[in-house]
């Protein structure tokens, strides 16, 4: 399953490898309408998205190939766990999704939530931060496809997953120039938020909803200040 001229498709995903955030001089968008909210967001909450935007920009992609190789695999061997290899490429696709969650799910978790009441139309959530409810989102579609599910329904969460993807990469520009990720999709047709799937015989995590009135993305980071 690994990428790449001659590589084996039906091999299991290769491991990834552990990811660390690093100090960069991130910054969330400010510019209007964001800044109405701007004095409801933390310090922590900066620093969880400018991490799930690291980890975004160095992960998410590489990840994203290896459920659809599996899943288009899968397919091909009419949805059958039981056929040569399929089960060794889901417990291997599984075991990257599981650490790609351990590493979001802290982050996710630590947003600020707001609740707004509007008289008669009751109260919604909403997360401050631009951008954090893709993220949530995001974090959120790793438990939507259970054990040994059929690729159609996979395609689903793909589906899902390649939606805020998107949202996360077609994302305007943010105060100081710099550019939101704007990476063109890979061979891979179906891109969506985190993939994300759950293939092995592990139990089933599902993170807590929320909800935002902002609009989605990701920026692509600065480097980290010269020392």
């Amino acid at each position: 399953m690994t990428v790449g001229a001659g590589a084996d498709a039906n091999a299991p995903a290769p491991p990834l490898p552990m990811f660390t955030p690093t100090p960069t001089n991130w910054a969330p968008n400010f510019a209007f309408p964001q800044n109405l909210r701007q004095n409801e967001v933390t310090d922590a909450d900066i620093t969880s998205e400018r991490e799930m935007c690291e980890w975004f920009n160095a992960q998410f992609d590489t990840l994203m190939d290896q459920i659809n190789t599996f899943n288009a695999n899968l397919a091909t061997n009419h949805d059958d766990y039981t056929a040569p290899a399929i089960q060794q490429q889901a417990d291997a696709v599984t075991a990257n999704i599981d650490q790609s969650e351990d590493y979001l799910a802290p982050r996710a978790r630590a947003f600020t939530r707001k609740t707004h009441c509007d008289g008669d139309d009751g109260c919604d959530t909403y997360i401050p931060i631009y951008k954090g409810d893709t993220f949530i989102r995001l974090w959120q579609q790793q438990s939507n496809i259970k054990n040994h599910n059929p690729s159609g329904i996979n395609n689903i969460s793909i589906g899902l997953t390649n939606l805020y993807a998107n949202g996360i990469r077609g994302s305007s520009v943010r105060p100081g120039g710099h550019q939101f990720a704007t990476a063109a999709a890979s061979s891979a047709s179906h891109r969506p938020a985190l993939g994300i799937l759950r293939l092995s015989r592990t139990g089933h995590r599902r993170p807590e909803r929320s909800g935002s009135v902002w609009p989605l993305g990701c920026p692509a980071l600065p480097r980290p200040p010269s020392r």
